[in-house]
This record gives C-alpha cells, structure tokens and sequence, in this order.
C-alpha cells in the first residue's frame, strides 16, 4: 500500500496533489500531519479522500490547536493575519471546527494529536511532552525535534514505550530530514533528502521529517517496499518536479 504524507500546507490546497497521486502512483491512504491554516483546506481533504475512497489520517497541528482552541494567540510571529482574523475565519465555518475539537479530544477514529497505524506512527510535532516554560500548549503540537537531540531521544523512547513504533512520520519544523536509532543509539540526521530510501523498519527506530507542503515538498510511502520517497510538488504545472 502506498501512502501520501504531506504537512505544513499552511492554505496551499492540496486537492491536485491528491488527484496525481492517486492517478499515477496508485495511493490508496493520504496521512494529512497538520497545520493546514484554513478551514477551507480541511474541507478539500476530507472531499478528497471521500472521492477517491481513501483510507485517512490526519494529525492536528499547532495552528489548529492555536485558532481551534484559542491557546497562545498573543504569539502571532508566524502569522500573515492578525489573531483575531483566524479565529474569525475558523468561527466562520462551526463544522470544520467541532471536526478539530472532537480529533483533539480523540473523538474521530484516525485523527488526533497522535495517531497510530500498526508499526507507524504519526503526528504533527513530537510523541513526548518534556514541559514548556512559555506556553500551556504542550510538546505534542509545539516540539520541535530537529536541532534538539533531546527531544528527539525522548520521541525515541516513546516510540517504543507507546506501541513499539518503527517509524514516525512527522511535521512542523518545515524540512525534509531522517533520523535513525540503531539499538540506543541516535545516527546522524540527514538533511534535505530527496528521491527514494529505503527504512530498516525491522532493525531500526526512523523518524521521518516531511518537509512544508506550502513550499511543494511532500512524500510518497511505500509499506511493502518499505521506501519514502520525497518529492518537491510544482503548483504551477501541478506535477512534481
């Protein structure tokens, strides 16, 4: 079965990216990792994977979380609107937003701050809260891992103490990179992948990095060759390049 994971779309639609691959790489399950901005992008997945009857994941990301449950909108840094717009906009549209309450409060199979499908393991940012001193908002939709090799050991740990988990796809630091455990140890993370590789799901733990969506990098998984394949997606010819 080959999955599409892509994140971090931040409004960019993803419904062309969702039609080609389908189409031409016989995708059967999309995994949406968050930080979709718009309500209006959350309607177009859940149009598409009803369309084209696909199996459906979907993690909820800091920006959900932020405009859905009203947490940290003083922290508008990396916002292109004001606070009180997004929050506008999200009011603007009740079912989208009870779809986002009910997925944070487990309430929709698939969906949720972290979802898991057999060996796999999905979420927006990190497994593993290890406390913030600046926010009530907790390190499931705000940790960042990359850069941070405590962070990503304890997103390590929790692979194995959740579920056993061999590999985690995951988002929000807005770049393409793999990072693998062998044993105890954390192996060097690679940075700005691009093609197919291959995961050692039965010798290795792998935490897979997707890249942003808004800047057209996403990724194609394949669970019987066990390969991810990271493309760059052109919104102009609607085609990866």
């Amino acid at each position: 079965m080959k999955t599409l994971i892509f994140t971090d779309s931040h409004g960019k639609d993803p419904s062309k990216l969702v039609d080609w691959a389908v189409k031409l790489e016989g995708i059967e399950k999309l995994a949406s990792l968050g930080d979709l901005d718009t309500p209006n992008v959350l309607q177009d997945i859940l149009e598409k994977t009803k369309q084209h009857n696909l199996r459906r994941i979907l993690a909820i990301g800091n920006h959900e979380y932020h405009y859905v449950k009203h947490y940290g909108m003083d922290r508008t840094s990396y916002m292109s609107q004001s606070a009180s717009d997004y929050l506008a906009e999200w009011d603007g549209f009740p079912k989208e937003r009870q779809f986002v309450l009910d997925a944070i409060e487990g309430k929709i199979p698939d969906t949720g701050l972290i979802v898991s499908d057999n060996e796999i393991v999905y979420a927006h940012a990190s497994l593993a809260d290890i406390g913030r001193v600046d926010s009530n908002v907790p390190d499931f939709v705000w940790g960042r891992l990359l850069y941070h090799l405590g962070k990503l050991s304890k997103s390590f740990d929790e692979m194995g103490n959740l579920n056993d988990f061999r590999l985690f796809f995951r988002g929000h630091d807005h770049l393409n990179a793999i990072t693998v455990q062998k044993g105890n140890i954390i192996q060097e993370t690679e940075f700005g992948y691009w093609g197919k590789r291959k995961i050692d799901i039965e010798n290795t733990r792998t935490i897979v990095s997707v890249g942003a969506f808004y800047e057209g990098e996403f990724a194609l998984y394949d669970n019987e060759t066990q390969e991810v394949d990271f493309k760059c997606w052109n919104f102009t010819e609607n085609k990866p390049y």
